[in-house]
């Protein structure tokens, strides 16, 4: 949410990482460019790349209501208390790599 993108994919006058704007649309279409990218589903690159390394065993992607996937936003990660703990030691403990 600090790309350094607005909604319609253009450069701000901001640099990347320095303002966060919470942009739906470009998180929604990088999700799917990812998948397409490593030819994997999302749940998979996320389980093979993030959770299962990191233990986190309670976190995944599920589908959002109608209303809240009408804007191409289909599905979000659903986590408990424990996963974003754990994700959060480990990168602290890894110097912010996980």
């Amino acid at each position: 949410m600090s790309s350094g993108l607005n909604d319609k994919f253009r450069f701000t006058r901001r640099p990347a990482g320095t303002v966060f704007h919470y942009n739906t649309p470009v998180y929604a279409v990088t999700k799917r460019i990812l998948a397409a990218a490593a030819n994997q589903p999302l749940d998979t690159i996320t389980r093979e790349w993030l959770t299962a390394p990191a233990g986190m065993n309670e976190t995944a992607w599920r589908k959002r209501p109608a209303a809240l996937a009408s804007v191409g936003n289909d599905t979000g990660l659903v986590t408990t208390p424990r996963d974003t703990a754990l994700f959060w030691v480990l990168m602290v403990l890894n110097g912010g790599v996980c």
